[in-house]
């Protein structure tokens, strides 16, 4: 620039003359090369004034395409960029040569062959020449001087201005490169921004009238790319919006009003056009007739293609297409008369409307400013009608519509329909919504249609799991709480965001609702379909955001109350399920008015909700018991008792109460039990001695109803045991007495101190009891001496009576416990026969610190358990085994004698009598999944530990030893061979001899072993069996 700026304009045009001298001499890359690199260093100045001189051989090559032989696609390419570059720095202000450049520029890319002196010579152009030439005619365009605009839209270049678009929009179809089809689009809608320009100037509206008769090819064109590509490029699909929002605007857009016509708007005009003579455009034999049946016509062929382009666009993934779609909406609707959007105005609003919704801030933001502008205008000026009184009015056949778009479309058109409703309902105010639900017709046409898209599925089988309970209190941590309620499967509904859109639909519904009238229907409408899930559903939804007094729904309470329970019947799977959904939404339900309740009223709620709640813990259903924890925790959490025990402890004297109450009418509320077992689950350590009048009660009921209901009221005696040993006893820690007793020293502290405290003071009595004695006169006779003696003696029974410490509260509870066992371990259900001896176990452990309740109540328990061993029920075999091994631990030798001589023959004779059967069982053996088996891997392991608690010796120990030995044969299952080897080792510790001694007999390498002593006699051994080789040697 600098160096040209030191020659003159004669210099640089001497210059340029030259350079388009050679183009026009020699039509190749290299002269244009030259050409461009001279015209980029040039100033705009000199290049505008010369624009003409500088584009004409530029325009001679592009003219002739036939006459280049070399290299032609490469010389037309750098004489369009050439040509583009002159153009950015001119302002073309002649027409013919806009014209004529226009018209060379598309001949290259026009799909029809050109035909030059008869005879056709098709050409066809690369992607890089058809991209080049779009730019340039694009420049060409833009750099158009406003005088040529009313030339532009004359009739004499109507016809190329048709053929132009007509080029430009074949070639966006017909090309697939992205960059292309943006181009070219972008080329005709900065040739429709030119027409825009001349459109205030016109009076006579000759650049409607001109793209009106295009308006058809163009919107086809439109629709057809952007409906024909799901992956179409988003530069693209803007382009295409604008261009057809620009041409519409251009079309539609309201005319001026003149001077003679005092006020009247463009409705009444186009209506006088109408009756009067029609305003026709002659364009070389383009003809339109813009009048009132036209416009009419034409917007019912406009709503067809808004229709494809809303329906392919709405959900798009990309939220600038969808911002883009939204702005394509406001301009037509705010800009065009209001003739026109009164026609098309259904088809585009719902754009609007569903963005209400949208996940991406700033479209909300649009539509929402969009929709408030748009209910303050009216629908025409001398109308009071706004154009929200037509939103309202297509709502009502809208929510006839949406069940089955909802059942027929894809997951994303259900989000976008449910969007949809959302933006009607809002654009209702609290007035609107009130209007629609106190006609009878309407308020059931919504919630019909609500319930219809929130239909659930009641197939397959993930409801009916069940829950084993944990009743060793297995506290949740906070995290472990779900933060959701449990998954629901619909029928039409597969998405979770159209969930959550038809759960917002529905809120609304309850914010701006007449409480006493949506809680009056949604009462009929539960009790007319029996609690249906879907209308369950829908209610909670509603009633979450209804604000009201707690008094104008305890009604509604009641009735979610009355169908809960927790017992459900055997049934075919989708009716359990059903049953089962049912009870979760109650359960749910509830918590759904939680929001009405304040710390004052809070009582009012947990009277009557919290004793339900409790009750569904218990339940054994996956799904009731995850929801009813939850709803639980969310209580807890509202009322701020931070946590389920927090609150149940609070509301301890209640809850205790009220089961006390129940289990004295058992009969009628056979499901307390239940009750009893989730509060012992979520108490504290303090809470248990409130438990001792329960337990009691329990007890008595036991002794009532023992034959038919044991199996829940023993279940019930199993928590508070085991609850009792979580929080008082180590159960890992049994062998060792004195840290047993360590760890009770929580309960036993308080009982030994004022026990001490006792004993001297009873000391000090007695020592100033003596002392009075010792000055009493000689002369009291023999009498005297004797009633001293008495007195002393009385003194120390007194003495001995109160030195015994008090026993903990729950001992003399246990000791109940046990005597029921006692009478109810023999009941025919097995299950109940199971969970006896299974409560007589944790009753062990519990009086392991306190001997003189222990070995008596062993005692008392020691002929039923015997009893248990003669069972065809091995599973009842297999949990007497394990009592036993616990008695061993907790009483040792007291059960010595009576185990040698009752227990110990019957479990050597399963050994004896299970050892032919498990012989060559391998792993693929059916016979390692049975019970049998299960108890041989039990008595095998647990076996020594009892001959160890029970410090067997000598002759005891050998008929053991005997019976475990053929378990060492390697065709034994690995497991049994394990537990043979570990029993043996520990069977060593007691007599070492004897078991080394069996083991040489089974197999032994020496015959003869000779002990150190010569006085000793020598050993013969003549066990020879390979087959306990390798597991003898690991023995010894």
């Amino acid at each position: 620039m600098s160096s040209m700026g030191k020659q003159s304009s004669s210099e640089m045009f001497e210059e340029l003359k030259k350079r388009t001298v050679v183009c026009v001499n020699e039509a190749n890359p290299e002269a244009i090369e030259s050409l461009r690199q001279f015209v980029a260093k040039c100033d705009d100045h000199f290049i505008n004034s010369l624009y003409q001189y500088s584009i004409f051989p530029l325009r001679l090559i592009i003219a002739n395409v036939t006459k280049i032989t070399d290299n032609c696609g490469k010389t037309l390419e750098s004489s369009v960029e050439c040509l583009s570059l002159i153009l950015q720095k001119s302002r073309i202000n002649r027409f013919d040569i806009f014209a004529d450049v226009l018209a060379n520029l598309l001949q290259l890319i026009d799909d029809n062959p050109n035909t030059i002196n008869d005879e056709e010579i098709k050409f066809k152009a690369s992607e890089d020449l058809i991209l080049s030439v779009i730019k340039c005619s694009k420049t060409l365009i833009q750099n158009c001087d406003d005088s040529l605009l009313d030339q532009l839209i004359s009739p004499q270049f109507s016809a190329q201005f048709g053929h132009s678009i007509h080029i430009l929009l074949s070639v966006a179809n017909k090309q697939k490169y992205s960059q292309i089809k943006a181009e070219a689009i972008e080329t005709i809608n900065c040739l429709i921004s030119k027409c825009h320009q001349s459109l205030p100037k016109d009076d006579n509206s000759k650049a409607q009238d001109l793209i009106a008769y295009f308006l058809p090819g163009i919107s086809t064109n439109c629709t057809k790319l952007i409906t024909s590509d799901d992956k179409l490029n988003r530069r693209v699909i803007t382009s295409l919006l604008t261009l057809l929002s620009n041409t519409i605007v251009l079309v539609f857009k309201s005319t001026p009003v003149s001077t003679d016509t005092n006020g009247v708007d463009d409705s009444k005009q186009l209506t006088n056009l109408s009756t009067g003579d029609p305003e026709e455009c002659h364009r070389n034999g383009f003809i339109i007739t813009r009048n009132r049946k036209w416009l009419e016509s034409s917007c019912e062929k406009l709503n067809i293609v808004f229709d494809k382009i809303i329906s392919c666009l709405i959900s798009h993934q990309n939220w600038s297409i969808r911002l883009s779609l939204q702005q394509f909406v406001s301009q037509i609707l705010t800009n065009c008369c209001s003739l026109f959007v009164n026609n098309c105005f259904a088809s585009l609003i719902k754009v609007s409307l569903t963005y209400l919704s949208d996940d991406f801030e700033q479209i909300r933001h649009e539509s929402d400013q969009f929709i408030s502008k748009l209910s303050k205008t009216n629908v025409t000026s001398d109308s009071s009608k706004s154009y929200l009184d037509l939103i309202e009015d297509q709502i009502y056949t809208y929510i006839t519509r949406l069940p089955r778009i909802v059942r027929t479309c894809s997951d994303r058109e259900k989000i976008t329909s449910i969007y949809l409703l959302f933006g009607y309902l809002k654009c209702l105010d609290t007035e609107g919504i009130n209007y629609m639900l106190y006609s009878p017709q309407h308020k059931q046409r919504l919630f019909e249609c609500l319930i219809d898209i929130c239909h659930f599925d009641y197939h397959g089988i993930r409801l009916l799991e069940l829950i084993a309970h944990n009743d060793n209190i297995s506290h949740l941590a906070e995290e472990q709480v779900q933060q959701k309620w449990i998954r629901k499967e619909f029928s039409y509904l597969n998405d979770d965001k159209s969930v959550a859109a038809i759960t917002n639909c529905c809120q609304l519904i309850g914010q701006r609702c007449d409480p006493e009238v949506l809680i009056d229907y949604l009462m009929d409408a539960l009790r007319e379909s029996k609690m249906n899930s879907s209308v369950i559903f829908v209610a909670n939804q509603i009633m979450a955001n209804v604000n009201c007094d707690f008094k104008e729904i305890e009604e509604m309470l009641d009735l979610y109350l009355a169908h809960i329970k927790t017992i459900l019947e055997d049934q075919n799977v989708e009716d359990m399920n059903k049953d089962i959904l049912r009870q979760c939404l109650l359960i749910e339900g509830l918590t759904v008015f939680l929001h009405l309740y304040d710390s004052k009223t809070s009582h009012n709620y947990l009277m009557k909700c919290l004793f339900p709640l409790i009750q569904s813990v218990g339940s054994l259903n996956l799904s009731i018991y995850q929801t009813s924890h939850r709803a639980l925790t969310l209580v807890a959490n509202y009322l701020s008792y931070n946590s389920i025990s927090k609150l149940i402890d609070s509301n301890s004297d209640y809850l205790i109460n009220f089961v006390c109450i129940n289990l004295k009418h058992f009969v009628d509320n056979q499901r307390v039990p239940i009750v009893i077992k989730v509060m012992l689950k979520y108490s504290t350590q303090e809470m248990l001695p409130l438990f001792v009048d329960v337990i009691d009660e329990i007890i008595v009921v036991v002794d009532c109803y023992h034959k038919s209901q044991a199996l829940p009221l023993m279940q019930v005696l199993q928590s508070f045991v085991m609850t009792l040993n979580h929080y008082f006893i180590e159960n890992d820690k049994l062998v060792d007495n004195r840290v047993v007793i360590d760890r009770n020293q929580r309960c036993r502290t308080n009982y030994m101190i004022e026990s001490f405290v006792n004993d001297f003071d009873e000391f000090m009595k007695n020592k100033l009891i003596l002392e009075d004695f010792d000055k009493v006169d000689e002369l009291i006779g023999d009498n005297e001496d004797n009633d001293e003696c008495v007195v002393n003696k009385d003194v120390d029974d007194n003495e001995t009576d109160d030195s015994k410490p008090k026993v903990p509260f729950y001992v003399p509870l246990i000791n109940k416990i046990c005597e029921r066992c006692v009478h109810i371990i023999s009941n025919t259900d097995p299950k109940v026969r199971i969970i006896v001896l299974e409560i007589i176990n944790e009753c062990l452990i519990c009086l392991k610190p306190f001997e003189d309740h222990l070995l008596p109540m062993s005692h008392k328990l020691w002929a039923p358990l015997v009893q248990r061993f003669t069972e065809k029920d091995i599973i009842v075999v297999k949990r007497s085994f394990t009592c036993l091994q616990i008695m061993s631990q907790t009483c040792g030798d007291f059960i010595r004698v009576r185990t040698i001589k009752e227990v110990m023959p019957k479990i050597l004779t399963f050994l004896r009598t299970q050892l032919p059967i498990s012989f060559k069982k391998d792993k693929a053996s059916a016979y390692r999944f049975t019970v049998a088996y299960s108890l041989q891997i039990d008595v095998l392991s647990g076996i020594a530990s009892i001959a160890k608690n029970l410090d067997l010796r000598d002759k005891d120990l050998w008929p053991l030893i005997v019976e475990i030995i053929p378990y060492l044969n390697t065709y034994q299952p690995l497991p049994l061979q394990e537990s043979a080897i570990s029993a043996l080792i520990t069977i060593a510790d007691l007599d070492i001899g004897s078991v080394y001694y069996y083991l040489k007999m089974i197999y032994s390498v020496d015959d003869v072993v000779k002990h150190e002593n010569k006085f000793c006699a020598e050993l013969r051994f003549t066990g020879n069996k390979p087959e306990f080789a390798k597991n003898q040697i690991i023995c010894t």
